[in-house]
Order: C-alpha cells, then sequence, then structure tokens
C-alpha cells in the first residue's frame, strides 16, 4: 500500500511540475483571409446590381427578425419578414445597429470584425484565448451565407457572440 501510495505521489508532482511548465494559450484569431478574399473577388467580378437575400441576425441578446433585402440597379430596400406566429407587430421590430442591406455591407462586417480582432491582439483581455471568425460563402457568387463572430476564453463567458445567415439569394443579371 505504501508502495501504491508512494507512486501516486510521484506521478501527482511529475504532473504538476508537467501543467506548470506550460505557457498559457497565446491569442490567435481564426479566420480564412484567403478564402474573404477569393469570395469579395469572385462577387466583385459579377459586377451585379440586381439581387436579392434574406439574413436574420442571431446573438447573445437573441434572435433577430427575418429581413429580406432587394438591390435594384444598385438601390437597396428591405422587408421585415415577422413571423406568422409572432404576436408582436412588424413595424415594432427593431433592428438595431444590423443592418445588412448590401453584399457590401456583408463584407464590410467581416472586414471590420477581422480588424477589430487585429487591434484586440495588441492587449487582448485577461482570458481571452482566440478571436474566431467563421465565414462560409455561396460557390457562384462569392456571398457571404453565415457569418459567426465570436472568442474563446479560459474563463466562462456569457454571451459575446454573433451570427449572420443569409439565404435565399438571388442574382439577377
Amino acid at each position: 500500500m505504501k508502495k501504491i501510495l508512494f507512486l501516486i505521489f510521484i506521478l501527482s508532482f511529475l504532473f504538476s511540475l508537467i501543467s506548470c511548465d506550460q505557457e498559457p494559450e497565446k491569442y490567435h484569431i481564426n479566420f480564412d483571409y484567403d478564402a474573404y478574399n477569393a469570395a469579395k473577388e469572385k462577387w466583385e467580378s459579377l459586377d451585379c446590381t440586381n439581387y436579392t437575400y434574406t439574413y436574420n441576425v442571431f446573438a447573445d441578446y437573441g434572435p433577430g427578425p427575418d429581413v429580406k433585402v432587394t438591390v435594384e440597379n444598385g438601390i437597396s430596400s428591405y422587408v421585415i419578414l415577422a413571423d406568422e406566429t409572432d404576436e408582436s407587430d412588424s413595424e415594432d421590430l427593431s433592428l438595431g445597429n444590423d443592418k445588412y442591406f448590401t453584399v457590401e455591407s456583408l463584407f464590410e462586417i467581416i472586414r471590420e470584425s477581422y480588424e477589430g480582432a487585429l487591434e484586440e491582439a495588441e492587449d487582448p483581455p485577461e482570458g481571452l484565448v482566440s478571436e474566431n471568425i467563421d465565414v462560409s460563402y455561396d460557390e457562384e457568387t462569392g456571398i457571404p451565407t453565415k457569418i459567426e463572430l465570436y472568442g474563446s476564453w479560459t474563463v466562462s463567458m456569457d454571451g459575446d457572440w454573433w451570427n449572420i445567415y443569409i439565404k435565399d439569394i438571388e442574382v439577377i443579371h
């Protein structure tokens, strides 16, 4: 029994030495900048001024309404699509600052998020391990179809995430 206790003591001592020698994970940014550039170039090469899409923003503060965007001859308009089961009037649904009424505005939020993560890298808050900018793009047009922004922390965080999902993309030539 003494040998087993001694062995457990030695193993726990060695484990504590190993874990103390490890440096904490350094802050990093998870973002595919090459995919972003390729998708943006694909979109710009279409030189499209007529298209529609629908988006929805989900964040730590809850979901927003579906918003249908229509761009005709470069001029953008939108309609808030209230859920039929939603008892609130669609006119009362606030979009706050979450307004993405052109494909260019979608690319802009991705770029701004990346630049913000770069600024954060200069002096990250304690416990922040990474900024994650996860984006998917439509293969034909390059239009973003999913933008997920969230931080990874060494401590439990309530919130600090934001997602936008783009669907029903139609490019009119």
